[in-house]
């Protein structure tokens, strides 16, 4: 990624403008969220979906990353009693929750401007959203926001049947939680292994 004559101020009609400057390929869907968010490692900007970007900030030092970290991906059952097998469906609501309001909140600002919202906008509108924590209201509004440009690619790329493709319209009563390294921890120490046993083995939803 060629970032050497990048300048804060600078502005760029669309994204692919920005990727032939920085000598980057074109993506989307889910590689296009990961390389705009691992261009915010090097800068930020303020965009309308895609279009009319403005170089706000450019980074003396990239901000840290966990790109050459090795990642395994593993299922495991999570031991909870009753009480915590609750709280973990109720942060399932709150994540439809901030679902249902980025919904509600993207079709509310479609109508009034005629533009869908940023995914500058959509970050900052479901912070502190519900009683989740960062993380869990920063993933929602990741899959919100990956769904939204899946159907926006479609409808550029005039696939069959693409004349039916909507924008995430449905209501949801729940949405599975997402979460990171920073949201948990495992207290091996103080935990016995005839404890562990006598809690009730429920797999997490």
């Amino acid at each position: 990624m060629n970032i050497g004559n990048l300048k804060v101020g600078m502005e760029f009609k669309a994204y692919k403008y920005v990727c032939e400057f920085l000598g980057e390929p074109i993506k989307n869907g889910v590689p296009k969220i990961n390389q705009l968010e691992e261009w915010r490692r090097y800068f930020n900007w303020t965009d309308q979906n895609g279009w009319r970007w403005k170089i706000t900030e450019v980074y003396d030092k990239p901000k840290s990353s966990f790109e050459n970290a090795l990642y395994k991906t593993m299922v495991i059952p999570v031991r909870c009693n009753k009480e915590d097998y609750e709280y973990l469906m109720q942060c399932n609501k709150w994540s439809a929750e901030v679902w249902n309001a980025c919904v509600s909140e993207d079709k509310l600002v479609r109508e009034q401007s005629g533009k869908f919202m940023t995914m500058s906008e959509l970050q900052t509108f479901v912070k502190g959203k519900s009683p989740l924590h960062a993380m869990g209201n920063q993933h929602v509004f990741l899959k919100y926001y990956t769904a939204r440009d899946a159907m926006f690619y479609s409808k550029r790329a005039n696939h069959a049947n693409s004349d039916k493709v909507k924008y995430p319209y449905k209501e949801k009563k729940f949405f599975s939680t997402g979460w990171n390294k920073n949201c948990f921890s495992f207290d091996y120490e103080n935990v016995s292994w005839q404890e562990q046993e006598q809690t009730r083995t429920i797999p997490f939803p």
